[in-house]
């Protein structure tokens, strides 16, 4: 005898969630990224958004994202690398701003249920050439354990907010985070920046545990 009318569509919902929501596992083996358990290779860009820049999340458009990630996906990317812009996500030492937050969120979403995975770079005060850190971070900010402490609650809290969310690929400290070195003489010894370095990677770990983080580093 058959399953009942209501059981039979409730059951296809239930595979179609589950077939979509299932969290992807992205491990490292070695030198190569497994995906749920398999080594492969990924499509990736930097991606920035073809209208608003990234003050796109200040003035939200997601007509624009949707477009974007269209026109991604027809040409076989699978993996993005976004860079929130960091005043606007943490405008406070104590104070994260909920809405860019789930503009974030939203456009994980949006990227996700294209096929697209996404690895946001939260402490993005570098980009473009420009500085772009909140108003209370100084050029101590890798040796000040106040603003130390004001950057890893920001980073576990957004990785926290990210951590069942199937569409999310890793973490990147954020964008050329060296160049606040090199270009903005910001302080810091190796010893110093190795330290910090360890208290936002750990801070990641504690918002999101299972989730790859990588440093952001970039050479010129």
């Amino acid at each position: 005898m058959g399953l009942p009318k209501k059981l039979t569509v409730l059951a296809l919902l239930l595979t179609f969630f589950i077939s979509n929501y299932a969290q992807i596992s992205i491990s490292a083996d070695k030198k190569y990224l497994q995906e749920n358990g398999k080594s492969g290779f990924i499509n990736g860009v930097n991606y920035t958004p073809s209208a608003g820049w990234f003050q796109i999340l200040d003035n939200w458009n997601t007509s624009v994202i949707e477009k974007d990630m269209d026109s991604l996906r027809s040409i076989g990317v699978d993996f993005i690398r976004f860079m929130p812009l960091w005043y606007l996500m943490q405008p406070e030492k104590d104070r994260l701003d909920k809405q860019k937050i789930d503009h974030l969120i939203e456009f994980v979403n949006i990227a996700g249920k294209r096929g697209i995975l996404v690895q946001p770079s939260l402490i993005t005060g570098w980009l473009s050439g420009g500085i772009f850190n909140p108003y209370w971070v100084t050029k101590e900010m890798f040796v000040d354990q106040e603003q130390i402490n004001a950057e890893t609650w920001y980073v576990k809290s957004v990785a926290k907010s990210l951590k069942n969310n199937p569409y999310i690929h890793s973490y990147d400290f954020g964008n050329e985070i060296n160049a606040l070195k090199e270009v903005g003489s910001y302080e810091g010894t190796p010893l110093q920046t190795k330290y910090w370095m360890a208290e936002i990677y750990k801070a990641f770990k504690s918002g999101d545990p299972d989730r790859l983080v990588t440093n952001g580093i970039g050479t010129g």
